[in-house]
């Protein structure tokens, strides 16, 4: 049997949040959750603003960034102060480096985090 490749992946939601509206805070938030992880970036961070014409509580912006080891991507919805990180790595990272990034970037209220092994 073939030995698995390693995995591991933390979503942490944010809760009551500032500067969730911001493209640019958002994707040095993801550069620097990188770095402190050690994952090496080879594609963006890409960042797109969505607007939804009918429902506003439905906008908000997505960004992606690809790495060596797997990615990240984080999903805001500014009216609602709400925003979603998930971190996917075949190398081992430590998920409360994430959250002080997390909380040095956007000072939510409340982060509720699941990590999955």
């Amino acid at each position: 049997m073939k030995e698995r490749i390693y995995e591991q992946r933390a979503i942490v939601r944010i809760l009551d949040a500032g500067k969730l509206a911001d493209r640019d805070h958002i994707e040095n938030f993801i550069i620097n959750a990188c770095l402190s992880a050690g994952l090496n970036i080879i594609l963006g961070p890409i960042s797109v603003n969505y607007i939804d014409d009918k429902d506003d509580d439905k906008s908000g912006i997505s960004a992606i960034a690809i790495f060596a080891e797997s990615s990240i991507s984080v999903h805001t919805w500014p009216q609602k102060a709400y925003g979603v990180v998930d971190l996917f790595s075949c190398k081992e990272f430590d998920v409360n480096d994430l959250v002080d990034v997390v909380e040095f970037y956007f000072s939510p209220t409340d982060i509720e985090v699941v990590e999955v092994n």
